[in-house]
């Protein structure tokens, strides 16, 4: 047996065939339909020839057809491209710095490309600087690409790329390239760059998706596809059992409340039947009749009430006076949460360290320490961290959630976060985080113009007849607020989201892990995916 696999591993050598490749693709695959309609992938006499190695010339075609890069030259050191029918893109390429050569005068063109060797012309020409053969595998990982387990080994470990190899490579960057952000990364999009802030996706759709079920026409349209709602039957009735599965843990305490608030001095009206029922049924929402006399004091009171006091208010006198008179309703979702680390920190170990801000600033922060194994994962240029929270509590009971939050520093975004998720590994790791609480207040409505959702938030526009019969109602206004306190024993966190309906209209290896710079963190429903809390911590506001 032992002789038979040196007779098989020279023969893949002569053929230059490598002993990782995948099983070669069809040409009504997928993967091969889509790159040929890109024009990316384009056939021979011999067809799309998908078994055949791909040589580092022919590399470079598939890439500037991927990249959109064009030019020409003939200004090159390599002897050996001189006259070669690839000459003029080699130089194009070597004109803007995305290739060298394997010697002072040599690119051997028709060799055969290997994985790390396309990875690198590949993230190079997308604009990526500092790429190696040696690094190109983290930074394709980072960058959100090798998600196709089949050629995921043949970039790490450096092996030559089949047409078919080549080919699941291209698609992986074009899905990357054309992916749609969910409405987590569009909400982020927004955020403020030089101050830490959270949010809750999560409660933001959920309250929102209540004001769409009082929407029609191509105003609820707008609205769904902005909150990435394809169904909206089905994710009433997802978002029912996502409640209740929440709400009746165990250990992780995890509430969600809807309420509903008709202001009687402004309108005769209320919710139509329909709307009332989905309302009832789905989102357990709780109506409400107020004045505006009492409105502040209840509304505030419900809100403290369901976050246990860690956002007292939603309203202030000031503000709602201003806009109390054309207010026909409210629509309110609060969110609750608290659990406790699986790897619990010693209090003991906690001491003060210096946290560098992204501007330099630097903050002395209680930080906490723990040595344990988590699931880890460093590209090179983003280091990212799960910190699962406790499925078992003191008194033996199980959880039915999986969540975690996830801690990525360097150079990160959500995109590239959410990404190298299913990329961690168990590693060693000697932890320092920081001790923080932040308190975060924005409003929506801006940003839901930005991102589409218009006609809600005009009153000549806005159709919302499946909420109201004899009103001309429209979105005037949308709050969120937020906290988060992450300390030895978990985190506490809690959201208020409130929309007004106004008218008008190998050896062990340590890994140390230290958060002392800014970073991005998830809390994530590991089941579902759904971004629960999501935000950054820069230092500031302790």
């Amino acid at each position: 047996m032992k002789r038979l696999t040196v007779i098989l591993l020279a023969l893949a050598l002569l053929s230059g065939t490598s002993v990782y490749a995948a099983q070669p693709l069809n040409e009504n695959d997928e993967q091969v339909t889509a790159a040929a309609s890109a024009g990316v992938l384009e056939g021979t006499d011999e067809g799309y020839e998908l078994e055949r190695n791909v040589t580092r010339a022919e590399a470079l075609v598939f890439i500037s057809r991927l990249t959109g890069l064009n030019g020409a030259g003939n200004n090159t050191p390599f002897e050996d491209v001189k006259g070669h029918w690839a000459e003029a893109v080699i130089a194009a390429f070597y004109a803007a710095g995305y290739i060298d050569g394997t010697g002072e005068t040599a690119f051997e063109p028709d060799r055969a490309v290997t994985g790390a060797e396309f990875m690198k012309m590949l993230l190079s020409a997308s604009g990526e600087s500092g790429v190696t053969l040696e690094n190109a595998y983290e930074r394709a990982v980072s960058f959100g690409l090798l998600g196709d387990e089949t050629v995921r080994e043949l970039v790490m470990d450096n092996e030559a790329l089949s047409r078919s190899d080549t080919v699941r490579l291209c698609y992986d960057y074009m899905s990357r390239q054309t992916h749609t952000p969910d409405l987590t990364e569009k909400l982020l999009s927004f955020m403020p760059e030089d101050e830490s802030y959270m949010i809750s996706p999560y409660s933001i759709k959920t309250a929102f998706a209540m004001a769409a079920n009082g929407m029609a026409g191509e105003t609820k349209e707008q609205l769904l596809e902005v909150l990435g709602i394809e169904d909206l039957e089905a994710y009433n009735e997802e978002i029912k059992e996502m409640m209740e599965r929440y709400a009746n843990d165990k250990v992780i305490t995890f509430n969600t409340a809807n309420s509903t608030w008709i202001f009687s001095d402004n309108t005769d009206s209320s919710f139509t039947d329909s709307y009332k029922n989905i309302l009832t049924n789905s989102y357990k929402a709780e109506a409400y009749e107020v004045t505006n006399d009492e409105a502040v004091e209840k509304i505030n009171g419900w809100v403290s009430d369901k976050t246990e006091k860690r956002i007292d208010s939603i309203l202030d006198e000031k503000s709602f006076e201003a806009m109390q008179d054309e207010l026909l309703a409210m629509l309110i979702n609060a969110v609750y949460f608290k659990a406790a680390w699986q790897n619990q920190f010693n209090a003991a170990l906690t001491e003060k360290d210096t946290f560098t801000g992204a501007d330099g600033t630097e903050y002395e922060l209680d930080f906490m320490h723990n040595n344990g194994t988590y699931r880890y994962f460093d590209s090179g240029d983003m280091q990212i961290i799960e910190l699962p929270y406790s499925r078992r509590n003191d008194e033996g009971e199980t959880s039915g959630l999986n969540i975690s939050m996830y801690a990525a520093k360097g150079d990160y975004d959500y995109h590239k976060a959410v990404s190298a998720i299913d990329k961690l590994d168990i590693k060693n790791v000697r932890l320092s985080f920081p001790k923080f609480r932040t308190e975060y207040e924005t409003g929506l409505t801006d940003i839901f113009r930005e991102l589409g959702a218009v006609d809600m938030l005009a009153p000549e526009k806005a159709d919302m007849s499946a909420m109201f019969d004899n009103e001309d109602a429209y979105i005037s206004s949308a709050i969120h607020k937020t906290y988060i306190d992450v300390d030895e024993n978990g985190t506490e966190a809690a959201a208020v989201t409130a929309i007004s309906v106004g008218t008008s209209s190998a050896p062990i290896e340590i890994i140390d892990v230290d958060y002392n710079t800014p970073f991005m963190y998830l809390i994530r429903d590991n089941d579902t995916g759904e971004i629960i809390f999501a935000g950054e911590f820069k230092g500031e506001g302790q």
